[in-house]
């Protein structure tokens, strides 16, 4: 990092959660503004942010587990799930000793961790700083038509739509949700329904029924 201390000119800080070393940066005193990153970026997206904010505000920046400088355990080690980075998130604000007037300024697969954290507290949340994540497609002037003629736009609605669903669903712990990715190949969302099915106990192809986004409707596979 030495290299690059004149753009993130921070105190790298640790705490130990939930058996792994999570990096974050804590700069300033105020309210607490928490900073969640997505893929496959860290806390040096928020640089600037923190420098602009941290004399007036306390901006908190961590490292979600496998990214930047926090630990990067292996697979068979750290589900990698949503689940997990909730608790991360949780565990760590809890470490901090922050539990009520908290701002959660949210960026892409971060969007998704902060708004389940959100849901399990509401008490907790001052208010909502949302970037480039799940509602970023929220509010547009383009018509039903006009947007289904966009084959690009319609698609990320609907991505939109199927992640706020399936986070929804999830939230009463039947469904879990997962992201896969291989290269340049990606699925979004992935299901595992965890009350039991009956039939198919291979959880190989379980985690396999995934739900796929297409511009003429949804398929299940």
């Amino acid at each position: 990092m030495a290299p690059f201390r004149h753009i993130y000119p921070f105190t790298s800080r640790y705490a130990d959660v939930n058996g792994f070393r999570m990096h974050y940066v804590d700069e300033g005193r105020g309210e607490p503004g928490i900073m969640l990153h997505g893929n496959p970026t860290w806390s040096f997206y928020f640089r600037e942010l923190i420098q602009g904010l941290s004399g007036r505000y306390r901006a908190v920046a961590p490292d979600h587990i496998g990214c930047g400088l926090s630990d990067t355990p292996r697979p068979c080690a750290y589900a990698y799930r949503l689940t997990n980075r909730v608790d991360d998130l949780e565990a760590l604000l809890a470490h901090l000793g922050l539990t009520r007037d908290i701002t959660l300024v949210l960026h892409d697969w971060g969007g998704m961790i902060g708004a389940a954290y959100a849901l399990r507290d509401v008490r907790r949340i001052a208010r909502l700083i949302v970037l480039n994540t799940a509602l970023m497609t929220a509010s547009s002037p383009l018509t039903l038509r006009e947007t289904r003629a966009h084959p690009e736009l319609w698609g990320r609605l609907v991505e939109s739509a199927v992640g706020a669903h399936l986070m929804n669903a999830s939230v009463g712990g039947a469904l879990e949700v997962f992201y896969w990715r291989e290269g340049d190949r990606e699925v979004d969302f992935i299901l595992r329904h965890t009350s039991g099915r009956s039939g198919d106990n291979n959880p190989a192809r379980s985690q396999r029924r995934v739900l796929l986004r297409r511009c003429d409707g949804l398929h299940t596979w």
